[in-house]
């Protein structure tokens, strides 16, 4: 064999196995990736989630146990649907750990008995007074005697997912060094499957826009349910609240003895159930992007006093005294009708969550720089740091009991501040248990002018009731 033939089978060799090589890095390069892509869908990576809902299901039911074993601290319904939707998490860990091979360790022992907790509570939980019988609290004790091995389970499980994520990480060390020498000669390679892999991140994401359209549509959808049930309530509520007006003022002939104490009763439960439907239509249309204002300029002293006197019966029937302190007066351009809703929610706030023989007020200033501030103080039970973070969610309710026995669907706050904001306000809570509150509007400078006050007799005009004068209080 001459050289030269040499020289060609040498590179025939060399070119075949060059291409043997790439052959087998792109098959193992592909191996690699995919293995990573199932382990990354592994049924265990779940297994924490899971742990996580069903202790977060079990204190859930557990606070509803012991706010209901209080007697009327919650509603026996909603211990009910605690219940099974606790029992509903169990059935779901339990597919979970069978399918990912977590079956042993703690949960081995816990969930026989976190079934043996439920079949004992089944049989009792639909009797509303099952928290007085022996049998119930015996029950009861043995659910709230598992939180330990529930929350040890809850860590078994989060280190069971670090010690396999710390395994493939190993692994994937070790073919990362394996592999290094082919990688780098398989640039071309590597960029194709880097193609890929943005391809399937952009189709995630595409998954991610559609999912999030989806749920805002079915937000919407339920707005628009809510707008829709409210205006359909109040129809028959106006007719309820008109005719038992007319029977309570005897217009078709007097009533006389219990039927007019009906007549009454109907009325007043009218309005109060019609003053709940208008707060849910307010709180459905929270978030709207260009809400309808009808702008003019007015004194905010006005409407001050026109606000208090609103607020007036309420405070006296708790006994409270109230009052407006003007320290400066101002006119400003907004939508006077939902500046007059504001100031009246806190208000009504400050009056149902003052204890009796309290004091609310009113004040009107401006602050160090210059903007107007409405405040609204009470001293009344206040609110932690906690509460006050979570006060203007429209689906927040505090746990205080002075709170929960109050009236109302507690959307005054969430509907004042996305009032505020619509007219380009601010509002604020300063408060701490105890020491009442102060709910503060702030008005930017630029949109008011300050103007000359009026004097006591400009203020206290011929139909004003007591406590709308300057500084004035009354009980």
């Amino acid at each position: 064999m001459t050289p030269a033939s040499r020289r060609a089978l040498a590179r025939r060799v060399g070119v075949t196995v060059t291409v043997l090589l790439i052959l087998g890095a792109i098959v193992f390069t592909i191996f690699v990736m995919n293995r990573r892509y199932e382990a990354s869908l592994h049924p265990s990576q779940e297994i924490p989630w899971l742990a996580s809902q069903l202790e977060t299901e079990y204190l859930r039911m557990s606070h509803a146990l012991q706010l209901y074993m209080l007697e009327g601290g919650v509603a026996h319904s909603e211990v009910v649907l605690r219940f099974e939707v606790y029992w509903s998490r169990v059935d779901l860990m339990a597919q979970g750990a069978r399918f990912a091979g977590f079956e042993e360790g703690t949960w081995k022992t816990l969930g026989p008995m976190l079934r043996a907790s439920l079949a004992e509570l089944d049989p009792i939980i639909t009797d509303p007074g099952f928290h007085r019988t022996v049998s119930g609290r015996e029950a009861i004790e043995n659910h709230l005697a598992m939180w330990p091995e529930l929350h040890g389970f809850s860590q078994e499980a989060i280190r069971f997912i670090w010690t396999r994520n710390a395994l493939q990480q190993r692994h994937a060390m070790v073919t990362v060094v394996t592999t290094l020498a082919v990688v780098l000669m398989l640039v071309v390679i590597v960029a194709g499957n880097l193609v890929m892999m943005a391809r399937k991140q952009s189709a995630l994401a595409r998954s991610e826009r559609r999912s999030k359209e989806i749920a805002e549509a079915s937000i919407r959808q339920r707005e628009r349910f809510m707008a829709s049930m409210s205006h359909e309530l109040r129809t028959p509520l106006n007719a309820i609240i008109g005719f038992s007006e007319v029977m309570t003022l005897g217009t078709m002939g007097p009533l006389e003895g219990r039927y007019r104490e009906y007549a009454e009763d109907i009325l007043k439960s009218g309005r109060h159930l019609l003053g709940l439907v208008n707060q849910v239509l307010d709180v459905s249309s929270i978030g709207e992007r260009d809400p309808e204002l009808t702008l003019s300029r007015f004194r905010i002293s006005d409407v001050l006093d026109d606000c208090l006197a609103m607020v007036l019966p309420l405070s006296r029937a708790k006994g409270l005294t109230a009052g407006v302190d003007i320290q400066q007066d101002f006119e400003i351009e907004a939508d006077a009708q939902k500046f007059k809703q504001i100031v009246v929610n806190l208000l009504s706030n400050a009056i149902k969550f003052t204890p009796e023989d309290g004091a609310i007020s009113v004040a009107l200033r401006a602050n160090a720089d210059g903007d107007i501030e409405v405040a609204v103080i009470d001293s009344g039970i206040g609110m932690t740091d906690e509460v006050r973070s979570q006060v203007f969610d429209p689906y927040f309710r505090s746990a205080d009991p002075y709170v929960l026995s109050s009236e109302g669907t507690g959307l005054g706050l969430a509907i004042s501040r996305e009032v505020a904001n619509q007219l380009g306000f601010t509002l604020e809570l300063q408060s701490a248990p105890g020491e009442g509150t102060i709910a503060i509007l702030l008005v930017p400078a630029k949109r008011g002018r300050k103007v000359a006050r009026k004097t006591a007799d400009d203020r206290a005009g011929p139909d004003a009731g007591p406590g709308t004068g300057n500084g004035n209080a009354t009980r």
